[in-house]
C-alpha cells in the first residue's frame, strides 16, 4: 500500500510499480485525488508495461474532476479504481 500526496509517494509509488508488476504482486495507490499531476506519469509508465499476468493496480480516490479524466485513458485489464 502506498499512500500519495508527496514527493516520496510518487517514487515509492513507481518501486513499487516496478517490482510488483515484474513479479506479478498487487499494489495499492491510495489518495490517487492528492496527485492528479502524477497520473500523466503513471498514464505513461502503465502503457509502457509488460506486466506479469497476476499484476493488479488497484487505485483509491475521491471523487475529483482531474482524476476521473484519467479513468478513461488509463482503463488497462489489471487496473481498478475505488470510489
Amino acid at each position: 500500500m502506498v499512500f500519495l500526496g508527496s514527493a516520496e509517494g510518487f517514487s515509492l509509488a513507481e518501486q513499487t510499480i516496478n517490482t510488483a508488476a515484474k513479479q506479478g504482486n498487487w499494489v495499492l495507490l491510495k489518495n490517487v485525488h492528492l496527485a492528479p499531476q502524477w497520473l500523466k506519469e503513471l498514464e505513461k509508465k502503465l502503457h509502457s508495461l509488460k506486466p506479469h499476468e497476476s499484476f493488479r493496480l488497484f487505485l483509491s480516490t475521491e471523487i475529483h474532476p482531474k482524476v476521473l479524466f484519467f479513468i478513461e485513458i488509463v482503463l488497462r485489464p489489471f487496473i481498478i479504481w475505488f470510489f
